[in-house]
């Protein structure tokens, strides 16, 4: 499967992400989220439309045992407390990062007031995916 770096260079961008759901939905992976109430329902929904198999685990007796069971691990930076633990994910290098403007400031230390809270993804390799909007008001 390609990078995504080499996802943004080719024109098969579109049959590239139709094998990635294929194969989401043939493997039928186990993703572990912890999230909060409100997005809970969501994720589990959308992860069963795509074919994987969500569980909404995020007692602390039960994280580390299911963890290692688990094909993929969600995680919605919401529900943490502190810049230090949401530092302490990004040193794991995760596959695909997703945060609003606003959270991605917050973890840099910048002090910038974004106009909108727009998501955006990031990628493993530093490449940015998704929309953006302007920082300061034109």
């Amino acid at each position: 499967m390609a990078s995504f770096r080499e996802f943004s260079r080719t024109e098969s961008w579109g049959s590239e992400a139709w094998k990635a759901l294929c194969k989401v939905r043939e493997t039928t992976p186990l993703v572990q989220c912890i999230t909060n109430f409100i997005s809970m329902h969501i994720m589990a929904n959308s992860l069963l439309a795509d074919g994987a198999s969500p569980a909404m685990v995020h007692a602390v007796e039960e994280i580390l045992e299911f963890t290692s069971l688990s094909s993929a691990l969600c995680i919605n930076i919401g529900t943490l407390f502190t810049t230090e633990k949401c530092i302490e994910l990004i040193n794991l290098k995760p596959c695909v990062i997703r945060w609003n403007v606003s959270e991605i400031m917050a973890v840099v230390g910048a002090s910038i007031a974004p106009t909108k809270n727009a998501p955006f993804v990031i990628s493993p390799d530093g490449w940015l995916l998704g929309w953006l909007v302007p920082l300061y008001p034109a």
